[in-house]
């Protein structure tokens, strides 16, 4: 997409456009929510989740994204993965011009506090950083120390992430990051990066042995419960 940006908009020109970083995807086991993480020479593993980060320039400006994806999710999964949706929708809120960015962190380490506080060990040390013409400017990292004040137009990359996760009754360590380009405006901020995170878009359920046995089954129960009605029914018009 990087060489050929029209496949997104024909109004795109690739010369303005290029990646910030070579984009990451980690799996299995080996995850490093870090910006800039390298990548790891190891074969996908959906054993965990799959975290992928992508960063484009376009114009000398960048942006980022990053979503987390869940195959055979457990339920606790399921639940982690809700509770950091809804803490980055409450900062996103929170952030309006006047309001510090130690402040916003503290809104986030609050929804933890409120719907599952066991994860607050788990969650990274700051939500994510301002960005622009530089991918991150740490002077405006959104942390329990920076005192930094939102002023209307800034852009941040607001990045959450819990770490060291085990899925329940397994030794299978994953780990959950969400981050998006977001502008603060002048009532609300706006979420510049579009992709859906809703949970039933970025899980999927692969069939086991034992479920493709079970709809086997049932599909061979219903073929003999067709053929049984269709000789009923021969039966009862030949009379």
């Amino acid at each position: 997409l990087f060489d050929n940006p029209q496949k997104i908009s024909p109004k795109l020109n690739p010369s303005v456009v290029e990646s910030c970083y070579t984009p990451i995807v980690q799996s299995g086991g080996c995850y490093n929510l870090d910006l800039f993480a390298p990548n790891v020479e190891q074969k996908l593993d959906y054993t965990g989740t799959i975290v992928c980060s992508l960063g484009a320039r376009y114009k000398a400006y960048c942006s980022d994204v990053a979503r987390t994806y869940f195959i055979d999710p457990q339920e606790d999964q399921k639940e982690a993965y809700g509770v950091l949706s809804e803490v980055q929708d409450r900062i996103v809120k929170f952030m309006k011009p006047g309001v510090r960015l130690c402040d916003v962190w503290k809104r986030a380490v609050d929804t933890i506090d409120e719907l599952k506080p066991s994860l607050k060990s788990n969650f990274l040390e700051s939500c994510g950083t301002g960005i622009g013409l530089e991918y991150s400017d740490p002077e405006y990292t959104i942390c329990q120390s920076c005192d930094k004040v939102l002023v209307t137009s800034m852009v941040f990359n607001v990045r959450v992430g819990f770490k060291n996760l085990k899925k329940t009754n397994s030794n299978v360590t994953y780990a959950i990051l969400l981050a998006d380009t977001v502008m603060v405006g002048s009532i609300y901020s706006e979420v510049l990066t579009t992709l859906t995170k809703t949970f039933s878009e970025v899980s999927y359920e692969l069939a086991s042995p034992e479920n493709e046995k079970e709809q086997k089954n049932n599909t061979t129960k219903n073929q003999k419960k067709a053929v049984g009605a269709g000789e009923t029914k021969g039966k009862a018009t030949n009379t």
